[in-house]
């Protein structure tokens, strides 16, 4: 399911990611394998520059990271 941001949407969920993928101590490299995705693309997830999300893409990230998606999302409005 392909899900509509604002630009700091983006840049919320790119940092949530960013944080906790930093704080376990897992490489851009490791999750761009794990999602199957080149690393260019993981990149621009991270940094918020991806135009739409995949809300299954958040959701398998998250499942990686360990941590529920809401903590992803935080606050932000999700136009589906």
């Amino acid at each position: 399911m392909i899900c509509a941001l604002t630009g700091m949407g983006y840049k919320h969920i790119g940092k949530q990611i960013r944080e906790t993928r930093k704080s376990k101590r897992i490489s851009q490299k490791e999750m761009a394998a794990k999602l199957k995705i080149d690393i260019r693309s993981y990149r621009r997830i991270e940094a918020g520059e991806r135009k739409t999300c995949d809300l299954n893409q958040i959701m398998r990230i998250a499942r990686i990271l360990e941590i529920s998606h809401f903590r992803v999302f935080g606050d932000i409005n999700i136009q589906l």
